[in-house]
Parts: structure tokens; C-alpha cells; sequence
């Protein structure tokens, strides 16, 4: 039996979602470097309380004129093309990173709040549909996989065209971008609104619960037709400053190195007297100083007396003069660390 060439539309956070299990799909099932845009009915409509109750993305037939279609990411599978037995997997792994939970005993595609649902390209599959055993096949396995509970009233807010059929086949356009590919499938998320929300009320929730879905949907350029007024409606934008600790340990040993450092290289400096004072200088081509500090107390053995001269080091390692030498040597290091990170150099 023929197999059949796919792919995901992915509206939200399962394009930039850092979660271990999202990261190890898109790695493991999808072939990121062959992403294409989209353009499909998709706005936000669904109030999420598992983001902290922000409005998150669905799919609207009422998105469906050209003016008001969005754009979505459509990713192919990396295995392509693929048998409805491999699909079940696809769609299993799916669901996973929907959930984001790793076990789940899953035997149907549509669960409590949404389903996974698929489209086939009418240009490839349908126009031939009595002739293809191999489309006829999908569909029949597919709707088997639709469970009872599946109501597509559950998939539409008031008035609006059903965007799924009775087994969460997609009803919106194909689109154009995708005509070498025979299907794709997506998740469908249940709205559970009377009505959909007004780009005030969207930016309002976003305001008290944080943008962060809106902003990283923007910079991977999943946006909806609303998403100019949105901004309009949103706060500035907080700055968020990660620091890890890994960097922080790394910095610090950097640091403590760097002045060690300038503290051995000290010693190649030299003592000498000027008038009633004694001067300490150091200057060599290995560190950018050129220190001078005066002492009062008149003593020829200066040179001799080791304590005096520690003691003139440190007033010279904390001085103004070995700034910009700390700064170098602690780059120096930091790089270093970095690279002993990344290459994972290992002494036996």
C-alpha cells in the first residue's frame, strides 16, 4: 500500500516550548530545517488556565476570509512518507508533548479539553479518493480513532462554521505552500467561550498574567489577524534577566583566577626611590599596567623586606591601575571554562 508524505501545523507553544519532552519531539519526530508558513484560520479564544489564565490559540472559521488568516508553522515529519501505523506513533508523540507528560495510555486521539485532528491535501488525495486505496485506508484507520465523547459543537463559539467534522477532519482551506504534501495533522484545542475575546480583553489577561505566550508566538512569527491591536492594549514589556548558576560559579572562579594571576606578575615589577618617597612599578608587555604608588617612610632595605612588598602588591591589585588587566584575564578564563564545556574535555 502506498504511503502517504506529512507533516504538524503547530499554532503556539509546541514550536518554542523549552520543556524537555516538546524539545525531544521536535528532535526526534519532526525535520525542523524544512519548516514552511502557513496561512490558516487561527486566533486567540481559549482562556488557559494551565498558563496562568491567558488566551491561548484555536482555530476559528471565522478567521477563514484572507484578510483576517493567520500564520502557523507547518513542520514534516522526519521519517516521510509514512504508513498509518507510523501516524498513530506521530500522533501518539503528539498528544505527549501536548500534554507534556511522557506516559500516557492513550488509545483514541481527542481527550477532555481538545483532539488532534488532520487535513489531506484535496489536490492529491481526495481528487482520486475512489481510485486510492491507500487514502480510503487513512481515513477509515483514522476514524477509529475518534473517540465517542467527540462533539464538534465543543470546537466552535456562537454562530460560527463548524471548523471540524464529526472525525476532526479539518475544514478550512488547503494551503497553497503545502500542495507536495498529502496531509497534515495539528491539535484543536476546545475554545469554552460564548464568544471570542476582543484584543483589549486578550492584551487585559495578558497584562495581569504575563505575555510571554504572545511575545515568543510573535518572534517565531505565529500571529493572528488581532495581533496589532493586541500590542496596542499591552504594557511594556518586562525585562526578563536569567543568570544560571553555572555562569555565576564560572565567573567567579574566572575572577579569583584573574587575581591570582596578577598578584604572581606583580612580582617581576620593580622598587625605587625618588627624592624622600619610594615608588613601586610595574609595567611589562604580558599585562596592560603601569602602577605607581609612593611611600613616605624612608627605608633602604625595602627591596629586601618581602611583607612591604605584599603589602604593595595588594594596594596595587585593587587599584584603578589593574582594572582593565582583571577584566582581560577574567574573559580569558570564562572562555576558556566555555570551551572545556562545549568540547567536554575529559583528563583520564
Amino acid at each position: 500500500m502506498k504511503k502517504l508524505k506529512g507533516g504538524v501545523i503547530i499554532i503556539g507553544s509546541l514550536l518554542w516550548d523549552k520543556t524537555k519532552i516538546r524539545e525531544e519531539w521536535r528532535n526526534n519526530y519532526l525535520d525542523i530545517t524544512k519548516m514552511i508558513e502557513v496561512k490558516i484560520p487561527i486566533r486567540y479564544g481559549r482562556l488557559s488556565s494551565k498558563r496562568s489564565t491567558i488566551f491561548t490559540m484555536v482555530f476559528s472559521s471565522d478567521c477563514g476570509n484572507p484578510k483576517d488568516l493567520g500564520v502557523g508553522k507547518f513542520v514534516p515529519f522526519s521519517e516521510n512518507p509514512i504508513t498509518f501505523k507510523e501516524l498513530n506513533i506521530q500522533c501518539i508523540e503528539l498528544i505527549k508533548a501536548e500534554h507534556k507528560k511522557d506516559k500516557l495510555d492513550f488509545t483514541r486521539f481527542n481527550w477532555g479539553w481538545g483532539t488532534a485532528a488532520i487535513m489531506l491535501n484535496p489536490k492529491s488525495l481526495l481528487a482520486d479518493y475512489k481510485n486510492s486505496e491507500s487514502t480510503k485506508h487513512f481515513i477509515k484507520e483514522w476514524n477509529k480513532k475518534i473517540g465517542a465523547g467527540f462533539k464538534i459543537s465543543d470546537y466552535k463559539v456562537g454562530k460560527e462554521e463548524e471548523i471540524l467534522n464529526n472525525k476532526a477532519f479539518l475544514n478550512f482551506n488547503w494551503p497553497n505552500s503545502l500542495d507536495e504534501y498529502d496531509f497534515f495533522i495539528t491539535t484543536s484545542n476546545k475554545s469554552g467561550l460564548q464568544k471570542y475575546p476582543e484584543p483589549n480583553e486578550i492584551a487585559e489577561k495578558f497584562n495581569e498574567n504575563g505575555a510571554e505566550y504572545f511575545y515568543e508566538n510573535v518572534s517565531n512569527n505565529i500571529t493572528t489577524f488581532q495581533d496589532k491591536q493586541i500590542k496596542k492594549h499591552l504594557k511594556m514589556k518586562k525585562i526578563n534577566l536569567t543568570i544560571k548558576r553555572t555562569f555565576l560559579k564560572f565567573l567567579f572562579i574566572s575572577l579569583v583566577l584573574s587575581y591570582i594571576s596578577v598578584f604572581i606578575l606583580l612580582h617581576f615589577g620593580s622598587f625605587f626611590r625618588q627624592g624622600q618617597g619610594f615608588y613601586y612599578m610595574y609595567s611589562n608587555d604580558i599585562l596592560p599596567i603601569a602602577s605607581k604608588v609612593t611611600y613616605y617612610e624612608y627605608n633602604d632595605n625595602i627591596n629586601h623586606e618581602y611583607s612591604t612588598q605584599i603589602k604593595y602588591y595588594f594596594e596595587i591589585l585593587f587599584s584603578f591601575d589593574s582594572l582593565l588587566s582583571i577584566i582581560l584575564l577574567t574573559i580569558i578564563f570564562l572562555i576558556i571554562f566555555y570551551l572545556i564545556k562545549k568540547v567536554n574535555i575529559r583528563f583520564e
